[in-house]
């Protein structure tokens, strides 16, 4: 009895590592799915007042 409580102990950390594993790899799908030139603008959008500051002659 006691070999079947710890092997069901295994099978539940095991479908939760599993499941754990499917939302990573969903939550990654959707990054990926995100377009990268936008988030490029967004990167360039929110340096460009310190380049500005920078190089004040430009």
């Amino acid at each position: 009895m006691r070999y079947r409580e710890e092997s069901g102990g295994q099978e539940h950390s095991d479908f939760s590592s599993r499941f754990f594993m499917l939302a990573i790899s969903r939550f990654q799908s959707q990054l990926t799915d995100f377009p990268m030139y936008r988030l490029a603008e967004v990167e360039v959008a929110a340096l460009y007042p310190r380049i500005r500051e920078v190089t004040p002659n430009c």
